[in-house]
Formats: C-alpha cells, sequence, structure tokens
C-alpha cells in the first residue's frame, strides 16, 4: 500500500527520459489535493499481472458534506465525515496515552496511534492529549490511522460547505466554511493537510499503526530500535525499545525506597525500581519506563525522555558483565546502551535470593490479597499443597478452617496461621485475622528473625 501510494508523491513520473513533454501534465498529487478538498478520498490497489483499481469516495453533491461538528474552547470546527473511523473518551477503558519526547501516542483497542491535539494545531492553549478530552479517530486516504483530541463533540450534519479566501486556504488547515442554524460560522477542517504539517506522512503513519500496543517496536534484522533518555545520574543512555512497555507519569510519593527495597506503585500495583532514582527530587511528575520482558514488569524512572532511533551501526562492546550492551554511535554523539535483558536477569539472581513464603495452593484470595502482600514485604512466595512438606528454613503461611485453633502443627520452619473469624484469633491460639494486614506483616519480620536467629547457632 505504501508503495502504491508513491504515485500521490508530487513530482513522480513515470517517464523513462527526461524530455520537453515529460512532467508536463497534471500528476496524481494534484487530482488527490482536488479529490480531498471537496471532502472526498481516493484510494489505489494493484494486483500484479491483473491490473489497478482506483476507488473514489465523493460526497453527493460538491456543496453539501456530512461532517461531524467539534469544539475547543467554545469555538466550533467541522470533520468531514468520511474521514471519521471511529470516537472514543479520553477516559474509556480501552485507552491509554503516552508521550515520547514532544509527541503523544494512543492505545487503543490493541492499535497505537499518534494523537494530536486540536488546540496545538490551531496553537488555541496548546495542550497535551489527556483523558478529559473526546478523541477522533481518523482513516486517511491510503488507510493510516491518526487520533484527533478535542474538547466536545456536538453532531454530525449535512453542511453546505463555501470556499475560503486564497490568504486563509494557503494555512493548508481549513477546506472550507459554512454556517450553523444559529448563523455561527464554522470552519471546515483539512484533515490530510493538518495530517502532513504535523509529519504524519504515510509512511510513518503505517510504521506506528501496525505496531503492538505493548510491544512499540522490534528489532529489525538489519539494526535495532532505541529509545533513548537521560537517566537521573545526568548521563544519555538508550534502551531497546521492544523491551518497553509502555511510559508512565508518576508523583514521586508513589515511590518507597527503604532499606534496600526500591518498589513503585503503578495502577494499583508494586513494580520493582532499577535505575539511578533515589526520590530526592523535587519534580512534581516523574517519567517512568516500564519494562516488560514476558510476565516479568520492572520500572525505570528517567529525568528525560529522548526519541526513537533507528540503529543500523554496531555497538563497541564494553566489559562483560558491567550492565551494559555497548556504545552506539549517533550523529557523532556516543550513547551508552543498557542491557535491557540483563536487568531482569539481574532481579531474578535478587529474587532468588530472598527467603521464601509458602502460601496455601489454589487460593483464590491468597493469590490475589495475600501474595502481593508477601512480595512487598521482601519475600518470595511459593505455592505449596497441604500435606506437602515446606522447604528448610521457609516460613509458611497456613489457612485454619471455621474451628477455633487447638493443636500445633508441626513443620520444618516458621508457621503463620490465619483465620477468617476474628473471634478465633488471639495470642492464645496464635492465629491472625486474615484482614489484619499490620499484624501479618510483623508476623512477617518475627519469622525471618527467629529464622536468621536460628541460622547463626
Amino acid at each position: 500500500a505504501a508503495i502504491a501510494d508513491l504515485i500521490f508523491e508530487p513530482g513522480l513520473s513515470t517517464a523513462d527520459a527526461v524530455s520537453t513533454v515529460s512532467g508536463r501534465g497534471v500528476g496524481m498529487d494534484a487530482v488527490k489535493a482536488n479529490i480531498e478538498k471537496i471532502g472526498g478520498t481516493i484510494a489505489v490497489s494493484s494486483t500484479p499481472g491483473k491490473g489497478t483499481r482506483f476507488e473514489l469516495q465523493l460526497p453527493l453533491t460538491l456543496s453539501i458534506i456530512s461532517a461531524l461538528t467539534v469544539s475547543i474552547d467554545g469555538q466550533f470546527f467541522a470533520i468531514p465525515h468520511s474521514y471519521v473511523e471511529e470516537i472514543t473518551h479520553g477516559r474509556s477503558a480501552s485507552v491509554e496515552f503516552a508521550q515520547v519526547g514532544d509527541s503523544d501516542l494512543l492505545t487503543f483497542r490493541g492499535n497505537r496511534l499518534p494523537c494530536l491535539t486540536l488546540n496545538s494545531v490551531l496553537d488555541v492553549n496548546p495542550r497535551r492529549a489527556g483523558p478529559d478530552q473526546r478523541l477522533v479517530v481518523l482513516r486517511l486516504g491510503s488507510g493510516a490511522l491518526f487520533a484527533l483530541a478535542v474538547d466536545r463533540i456536538h453532531d454530525q450534519e449535512d453542511l453546505v460547505i463555501k470556499p475560503l479566501p486564497p490568504v486563509i486556504m494557503r494555512s493548508r488547515v481549513y477546506s472550507g466554511t459554512t454556517l450553523l442554524d444559529d448563523g455561527r460560522p464554522v470552519p471546515m477542517l483539512d484533515i490530510p493537510a493538518i495530517a502532513a504539517q504535523n509529519g504524519l506522512t504515510s509512511e510513518r503513519l503505517a510504521s506506528v499503526n501496525t505496531q503492538d500496543a505493548t510491544m512499540p517496536a522490534a528489532n529489525t534484522a538489519t539494526g535495532r530500535v532505541l529509545m533513548t533518555f537521560t537517566d537521573y545520574a545526568g548521563r544519555l543512555r538508550a534502551l531497546d525499545l521492544d523491551l518497553v512497555a509502555r511510559i508512565d507519569q508518576v508523583s514521586p510519593e508513589v515511590f518507597h525506597i527503604d532499606e534496600g527495597h526500591r518498589n513503585v506503585v503503578i495502577d494499583n500495583r508494586i513494580f520493582d525500581v532499577v535505575g539511578d532514582y533515589a526520590a530526592d527530587t523535587d519534580e512534581e511528575i516523574v517519567k517512568v519506563l516500564r519494562l516488560s520482558e514476558g510476565a516479568d514488569e520492572i520500572a525505570y524512572p528517567v529525568a528525560r525522555l529522548g526519541e526513537s532511533i533507528n540503529y543500523e551501526g554496531t555497538l563497541t562492546a564494553l566489559e562483560v558483565g558491567s550492565g551494559l550492551l555497548g556504545i552506539a554511535l549517533v550523529d557523532g554523539q556516543p550513547i551508552t546502551v543498557i542491557d535491557g535483558y540483563g536487568l531482569f536477569a539481574g532481579r531474578k539472581s535478587v529474587d532468588q535470593d530472598r527467603p521464601v513464603c509458602h502460601l496455601p495452593e489454589n487460593n483464590e484470595w491468597s493469590d490475589r490479597i495475600l501474595k502481593p502482600l508477601i512480595e512487598a514485604a521482601g519475600y518470595r512466595p511459593a505455592d505449596i499443597a497441604d500435606g506437602e512438606t515446606a522447604e528448610p528454613g521457609a516460613i509458611r503461611i497456613m489457612m485454619a478452617g471455621s474451628d477455633p485453633v487447638t493443636d500445633p502443627i508441626d513443620a520444618d520452619g516458621a508457621i503463620i496461621l490465619l483465620h477468617d473469624d476474628p473471634a478465633h484469633t488471639d495470642k492464645q491460639s496464635g492465629a491472625i485475622y486474615l484482614h489484619d494486614r499490620p499484624s501479618i506483616i510483623a508476623a512477617l519480620r518475627d519469622a525471618a528473625s527467629n529464622t536468621e536467629r536460628a541460622n547463626a547457632s
């Protein structure tokens, strides 16, 4: 499709040689521009050996166009309905926003789309895209998608479009104007021109639209795609973009860095923190790269985001085990590339050194509530079925039944007994009410201390 769309590029000629005749006709770029000027679209597809098909979609008349009316800051604008693919709200569960440098990205139903705000396009109180806006997903004639964020969406109407003065048309933002029933003037937005002015060429849109939402860009056979950033030590760094699941912006208050544990809470989940962030920044917002390797995710706070680059060269090797892949030379500037997969490998080795805490097997409450609590307390949770033997020295959490606890339990290692009835939890029984989190954490710390003393003796 991208190759076929090349015929719409200005200056393209199929002549074998330049002559006094070649290039004197009207190119397909002029055809496309005039069709889009009246609210239509043109697309081309070709099958080798069979032929080429041109599809033109034109309004029923050249003066009446079905359009969607939108507004920003109380100002109304119209969008030709032929470009509108879908409408959604920024707060929709299927929508996620991300920012890479100065660009906004929108993840919508598994597709990642560039996102423009009409405020920024028209320079009317410019802003970034956010969940308080409405989103219009637009499809260009080439089939590529991008999103336009507006304040409100009003109605779909058949509008009589009139031409604008040439001085306004040269802005390449508007394709005409109309009047609403109340006499209010409404400019018609020139969607293809807006996309082109903001760098959303067919090639760029195609490369973005075809990427999976959680895997921004895979490394190619001839090179790798790198995400550049500045870390909190002030160093320019990069890592493979295929590790970046998403980019979050969080408050410094959600970081917990204490006694060697470095965690951050994002979307009600606890992530281990890697990198040089030390929670002593005075920034109101911290940018976090959420790195993913399958089901395992970690958080990498960065001071400033850079850009994604296609790197075709060879990395200059560094010392093995340094946590760095090598140095990339980009436009004469050396950029150190981090071994992203090494971050996960190092985390797993640390994870294996954590004290083990066995949890009840096939227990939904344990998986949903207890397991995150255990991990946040610095333990490595492991399931164990009733009747099985726990690892030597491991802490074991067991669920008591509906009756009071009367008999002691024989096991190798410390036991924490939980009960679902607070009436059966006291010092004599040794059981803890299963929703008493402070007591559970205190019991874990006591058990760990007792285990350390026993190992030392």
